[in-house]
């Protein structure tokens, strides 16, 4: 079993500032489970990512007998600019390498923070945060670079969506956008950045969505 959950959504921006970037999906590496382990059957879910506004991302999980697998969706950034958490994951009963995705960057009324890299776990990284463009200054922070991707730029318009990682292999975060959207994340686990700020009297932009999870189910 492998297993990646699936990233937030980037926050929506406000008269506040830009939204917080989206937290990366968790991991759990390749790990055997002992025939003797598995019930009768089993059931296993993919996780999907945050939708847009700050969606969460969802576990994807196996369960079978006394064995469950959970790798944690990452927490959606919220359009006050807080960014969201990363996934956690857990296992029971069996031994499994557990890790957490990265956070995403804070949004902020100029330039947004950037996601958290993680370019050792192989987990899901954070979206950038959004930044707000009033009298032209201020920018998105760039998403978290994972183990194979770089994550998206930020911009002070709409945040860069990072190319998707190779099957098994943790997803980058999308760029936080400033007078545009948020990048959607990744696959696999990205988080979405967070969309820009809104100069006064206007709306915010809309953060970018959270990369689909991954399941992978082999037999030996």
């Amino acid at each position: 079993m492998t297993l990646i959950g699936g990233g937030g959504a980037g926050g929506n921006g406000g008269l506040s500032g830009g939204g917080g970037g989206g937290g990366g999906g968790g991991r759990i590496d390749r790990v055997w489970i002992p025939v003797a382990s598995l019930g009768s059957t089993y059931s296993v879910g993919v996780g999907a990512g945050g939708a847009s506004s700050g969606g969460n991302g969802t576990a994807s999980t196996f369960t079978s007998g006394g064995v469950a697998l959970s790798a944690g969706g990452g927490q959606g950034g919220s359009t006050g600019g807080t960014p969201g958490a990363g996934g956690t994951s857990s296992a029971t009963g069996v031994s499994a390498t557990t890790h957490t995705g990265t956070a995403g960057g804070w949004g902020s009324t100029s330039y947004g923070d950037a996601g958290t890299s993680d370019t050792t776990n192989n987990v899901g990284c954070g979206g950038g945060g959004g930044g707000e463009g009033f009298l032209g200054a201020g920018a998105g922070g760039s998403g978290g670079s994972s183990n194979t991707v770089t994550g998206g730029s930020g911009s002070s318009s709409s945040g860069a969506t990072p190319a998707n990682a190779a099957a098994g292999n943790g997803g980058a975060g999308g760029g936080g956008g400033c007078n545009g959207t948020g990048g959607n994340g990744g696959l696999y686990g990205g988080g979405g950045g967070g969309g820009g700020g809104g100069a006064i009297g206007l709306n915010g932009y809309a953060g970018g969505s959270g990369g689909g999870g991954y399941t992978l189910i082999e037999w030996n």
